[in-house]
């Protein structure tokens, strides 16, 4: 389970660009290969989601390691992807995955990938299997999201107003200082 790559005719040579092919890079190798999916959907179905928090806790301190912090200026950087919860608006149903932002536009979201018993799955991708577009359509179509990083300037999400159900999962992924690497291993 694995997250395809941008092909360099769509991202061009930006070396800020790089750092979001480090990040997809080190979550395919370090992390999306370890999750157990079932487990994670189960998970997802408990009240205390302690293997999804851990999970996108994994997914957190990997970006802060890449990026060197947890909070983005905007306009440094074209277009990131940032881990998130993702909450169905019409079902309630919480799942984890990456938000695919353009902060060289006022942030716009432009994609979002969910982690489910299907495993990796990016919205709208052809290349998906029905069964999993099918389930990610009745589960979390349409959504709201909270990435668990904070950008400079944004008026996408209102970490001020989140729900009950959402905050301790966020509230788990900024556990320890803002910007401290932390070790990732033996965790999933």
């Amino acid at each position: 389970m694995y997250i395809k790559h941008y092909n360099e005719n769509e991202k061009g040579e930006n070396a800020k660009m790089d750092l979001m092919d480090k990040y997809i890079n080190d979550l395919n190798k370090k992390i999306l290969g370890e999750i157990d999916y079932e487990k994670l959907q189960q998970s997802y179905q408990t009240k205390e989601m302690e293997y999804a928090k851990t999970v996108l806790k994994q997914m957190h301190d990997t970006f802060v390691k890449v990026y060197g912090t947890d909070y983005l200026e905007k306009y440094d950087h074209e277009f990131v992807a940032v881990p998130a919860i993702i909450k169905g608006s019409n079902t309630g149903e919480i799942c984890i995955g990456l938000v695919e932002l353009d902060l060289q536009s006022s942030g716009e979201h432009w994609g979002t990938i969910f982690l489910t018993e299907y495993g990796v799955a990016r919205q709208g991708d052809e290349d998906n299997p029905k069964e999993s577009s099918d389930f990610i359509s009745q589960k979390y179509m349409s959504y709201d999201y909270w990435y668990t990083v904070q950008i400079e300037g944004d008026i996408h999400i209102d970490i001020d107003e989140m729900p009950e159900d959402v905050a301790p999962i966020y509230e788990f992924c900024q556990n320890g200082q803002p910007n401290q690497e932390q070790e990732m291993g033996g965790m999933l």
